[in-house]
């Protein structure tokens, strides 16, 4: 029985790794994690698309999807609501060309969340961490809901300790579940503290419908001619104010 939970558990971990993205700049050094939502599409930290947005070049910034080869980004797309928390602070990056990737995790809604983590306090979360080789080896790390966040809205963490220190959480996705069962709830946007290890993760379930419009906008408008350029009739993507006006209360009298 051991034996099987533990390949199971090695076939969780495997599964999960796959789907990783860790954006490297042109020295291959690692700039800011992501979760690979389609087979194209690379979810990431929107505070982080400026410096990407720059280089969209094969000698800028490019994309490893889990321990495989690098792929390059035609196309950044940063959530219109950036300005208004960190609940938004997402971009979506377009690569280059297709290859085959697993099926990507579900995204989890908030509903969901609040009924999983009445039950289940644990998380799992995949990140580059320092090793004896010279790129940070990609890992998972456990940890377990906390209550103290920096800012409302977000979901908040405490990653176990590990043997060396945990860098470049910045973008990595977290996964809540049970018995292999995990699901995406988010991307972690924050530092710890020095001690506790305490992490603020964007909850995915505020941009999941600003991210498939994107998608099938782009997907429905646009494709890469040989030398991988995208090349797009007009776009009618979600603009600020299409959105202000969803996320504004309405007026009390």
């Amino acid at each position: 029985v051991f034996l099987t939970l533990f390949l199971f558990s090695r076939s969780v971990r495997k599964s999960l790794l796959s789907r990783h993205a860790t954006i490297v700049d042109d020295q291959r050094a690692p700039f800011v994690n992501g979760i690979m939502v389609s087979e194209d599409w690379v979810l990431t930290l929107g505070s982080r698309a400026n410096d990407i947005l720059q280089s969209t070049n094969p000698n800028g910034f490019r994309v490893k999807v889990g321990k495989k080869g690098y792929r390059h980004i035609a196309r950044t797309f940063v959530h219109p609501l950036i300005q208004y928390g960190t609940e938004y602070n997402v971009a979506l990056l377009r690569l280059q060309y297709s290859k085959r990737n697993p099926e990507q995790s579900c995204i989890i809604t908030s509903k969901q969340y609040s009924v999983l983590t009445s039950i289940f306090k644990h998380i799992l979360i995949t990140t580059r961490v320092k090793g004896k080789t010279k790129f940070p080896k990609l890992k998972t790390r456990r940890g377990r809901i906390s209550k103290s966040c920096t800012e409302k809205n977000l979901i908040c963490a405490t990653i176990k300790k590990p043997k060396r220190p945990l860098i470049l959480v910045d973008g990595s996705p977290v996964y809540l579940g049970h018995n292999g069962d995990y699901r995406l709830a988010g991307l972690g946007v924050n530092i710890p503290a020095e001690k506790d290890y305490k992490y603020d993760f964007i909850p995915l379930w505020t941009v999941s419908d600003w991210m498939q419009s994107v998608l099938d906008e782009y997907n429905a408008k646009c494709h890469l001619n040989p030398r991988g350029i995208d090349v797009c009739s007009d776009l009618e993507l979600p603009t600020l104010k299409d959105m202000e006006s969803k996320i504004r209360r309405p007026e009390q009298h």
